[in-house]
């Protein structure tokens, strides 16, 4: 009876330890260590507490992981603790807190990219259009002696480029999806599409029909109003942000040009010069702001300008000055274009108003950089360079050092569009 007693006791003080061990495994913290390799970052969520170095046993933990530019995340690995994920690549990663504390690193890779330019070339007999994809040339299928493309696009894998052809009627516009040309619908006889843009599966194209400025959305036709005459018009540039569509280009009043933008269809009349013709080239949207980028311009001058929400202001120059292109990345602001310097017509970069020149080699007549993008936080700029009447280099600018892109007599680049390699 004596021993029966004692096993009782025994058993009923082990139970009493169980109980409390794990008692305590519910009410204990345990430390939650986070790394990261190549400048990448790691955020947490507990309950919706974020960024918490500590939790419980049985507790849900979100980490997100960050890349910095220029490198995409690759997996987690659990550096300490007994702990087994069931996908260490998903990001964001969910597990549960074991009753341990955990170290855990997040590992990320270099982004490969791949840059895609639009433009021209000339085989000797024609001008045709053209992609060059990582520097590589793909001649577009056209069927006229002077044509180019002027802007590409990528989205879900698909590569769209829009430009013009000389059909037997006359000039058409033009947009190639993956090589495959699509003529858009016009009066057939001088049309032109200057650039594209995707958005939530709809394809816009900016360009003209006649004299008229124009927009094509999934291939149909919609002639933009002005509040001028709008005789040789254009839309040069098309842009989607929340599914607001903007459109700048410039409508002939019957003395001067005047720089336009169009925001879902509605025109309005950019501030410029009454003695100078304007033009709104490039337009780009950026927590809320509407920048457009585009030159004032007469017979013996031409100004680069930025109207930021519709208040110019004019760019940094030695003399005469060009803007073609606007690009928004952390927090600054890239142009392309070209002025005159002690060198002649040079290709230039304005950096949030600061001018940079882009280097040329050896003697050329005049140089200019037609647009500009960033990606993994390189500057990327094309254009071309003129070194007479029989040969022009399309070119391409990574982060200031310049590559001439292959090609036969006269190449022009108008484009570009940076994208993650798949």
């Amino acid at each position: 009876m004596k021993k029966a007693t004692l096993l009782l006791t025994f058993f009923a003080c082990m139970a009493m330890l169980f109980t409390a061990c794990s008692d305590d495994d519910k009410t204990s913290e345990y430390a939650i260590t986070l790394t990261a390799n190549n400048d990448g970052t790691v955020s947490t969520n507990i309950g919706g507490t974020v960024d918490a170095e500590k939790a419980k046993a049985g507790d849900a933990i979100t980490l997100t992981a960050t890349a910095a530019d220029g490198y995409k995340f690759s997996r987690w690995v659990v550096t300490s603790a007994n702990l087994t994920l069931e996908d260490a690549t998903a990001n964001p990663l969910t597990f549960t807190m074991p009753a341990s504390d955990v170290a855990i690193r997040a590992e990320f890779a270099e982004e490969n990219y791949t840059v895609y330019i639009a433009g021209s070339d000339y085989d000797g007999s024609k001008h045709y259009p053209c992609i060059w994809v990582d520097g590589v040339k793909q001649r577009l299928p056209s069927a006229g002696i002077s044509t180019a493309a002027y802007a590409v696009y990528v989205s879900d894998n698909k590569v769209y480029v829009a430009g013009d052809d000389r059909e037997a009627t006359g000039k058409v516009a033009c947009l190639w999806v993956d090589g495959v040309k699509q003529v858009l619908p016009s009066n057939g006889t001088d049309a032109t599409a200057n650039s594209v843009f995707v958005s939530d599966g709809k394809v816009y194209v900016a360009g003209c029909d006649l004299g008229q400025p124009c927009l094509w959305v999934d291939g149909v036709k919609q002639t933009l109003p002005s509040t001028v005459a709008m005789f040789g018009s254009q839309a040069y540039k098309v842009s989607v942000l929340d599914g607001k569509v903007y459109v700048v280009g410039d409508a002939y009043d019957g003395a001067v040009w005047r720089a336009c933008l169009w925001v879902d269809g509605v025109a309005q009349v950019l501030p410029s010069s009454s003695a100078l013709s304007a033009s709104a080239i490039s337009v780009s949207v950026v927590d809320g702001k509407v920048y457009v980028v585009g030159e004032e311009s007469d017979m013996y001058t031409a100004i680069a300008c930025l109207w930021v929400d519709g208040v110019k202001e004019d760019l940094d120059s030695d003399g005469w000055a060009v803007a073609y292109s606007g690009y928004a990345s952390n927090n600054k602001f890239y142009i392309a274009g070209g002025t005159t310097s002690t060198s002649g017509y040079n290709p230039c970069l304005w950096v949030d108003g600061v001018r940079q020149m882009l280097p040329v080699e050896g003697t050329f007549y005049s140089a200019v950089a037609t647009d500009v993008c960033v990606a993994g936080g390189k500057v990327y700029a094309v254009g071309d360079v003129e070194v007479n009447s029989h040969s022009v280099s399309a070119c391409l600018w990574v982060d200031g050092v310049k590559q001439d892109l292959p090609s036969e007599q006269r190449a022009y680049a108008y484009s570009i569009f940076v994208t993650p390699a798949q």
